[in-house]
């Protein structure tokens, strides 16, 4: 048998050896913005850029065995041709120029996975892009008719409500007319019917009082339908046609009370001696028929 000469601290160093390059860091990948075929790619889309100098890019790519990634190559075709694929067509077109300018079979047949999948992408485009664009137009016309949908339901919502306003307020016109012309007839009939039982300056006081009342009553309720209808409006800074009838009202009242006060006496001593007078009268009567 063939004696292992090998010592327990070579053992040990190779053992490290091994733990050392168990440890090492995995080889780095190529980050995707740096992937090659990516940057040709972009070069391919420059019309600056003669096939001469892209074939020489490709050739250089592909000699070393490499391989592109379908789902780079996709998203970057995605990113480019978001709604047009005539960019698309031209690098087609383009990398079969270049394609048939390539006589190594090996380098020839990688290289036209990437036109077969170039071309691939843009049949798939020229199906779906129109389909998708017809889906795009049906939601815009299903949005449109959604919106005028709101729009007659906002307006059909509207045309509610001012119908109740409307009836609101003609409502409230008819209810003003009756209230004012019942108003104003039991006021006049109240006056009539009193014109000979009370002295002239409490009827007057009177009168304005029963006006000042039911004119203000009135115009609170034309003033009620008036915000139903129109709205409410900012009336704070104008002075009201209802503040002047109500201070000449008052104004009434308060001369009347100071003539009463100033005439009151004299027509009270005025009846009181008429009263004697008739009673003496009576009297001197009385003892003529005795006699």
């Amino acid at each position: 048998m063939r004696k292992n000469n090998r010592k327990p601290s070579d053992v040990v160093e190779t053992s490290e050896v091994f733990i050392k390059q168990e440890d090492a860091a995995p080889p780095e990948l190529p980050k995707k913005d740096d992937d090659p075929i990516k940057i040709f790619l972009e070069k391919l889309c420059d019309i600056g850029i003669s096939n001469s100098t892209l074939k020489e890019e490709l050739l250089r790519i592909y000699d070393k065995d490499f391989r592109h990634s379908y789902s780079d190559v996709t998203m970057y075709l995605f990113n480019i041709t978001e709604a047009d694929y005539s960019k698309l067509e031209a690098m087609v077109s383009r990398i079969n120029a270049i394609l048939e300018e390539i006589d190594d079979r090996g380098l020839r047949g990688r290289i036209f996975k990437l036109y077969d999948h170039l071309n691939l992408e843009l049949v798939r485009l020229k199906y779906l892009l129109p389909k998708i664009q017809d889906t795009n137009s049906k939601i815009q016309e299903a949005n449109n008719k959604v919106d005028d949908l709101t729009k007659q339901t906002n307006d059909i919502k509207k045309n509610a409500e001012d119908m109740q306003k409307n009836y609101i307020t003609i409502l409230g016109i008819f209810a003003s007319i009756v209230l004012a012309f019942v108003s104003s007839l039991a006021f006049s009939t109240s006056v009539l019917q009193n014109i000979d039982k009370a002295s002239i300056y409490r009827l007057i006081a009177v009168i304005s009082l029963i006006a000042i009342f039911i004119v203000n009553i009135l115009n609170s309720l034309f003033s009620f339908i008036k915000q139903i209808h129109y709205g409410k409006d900012d009336e704070s800074s104008k002075f009201k046609p209802l503040n002047l009838f109500n201070i000449i009202m008052l104004l009434i009242i308060i001369l009347t009370g100071v003539a009463w006060y100033f005439y009151h006496p004299y027509e009270y001593k005025t009846t009181t001696n008429s009263t004697t007078t008739i009673n003496i009268n009576a009297s001197d009567l009385a003892n003529c028929r005795a006699k």
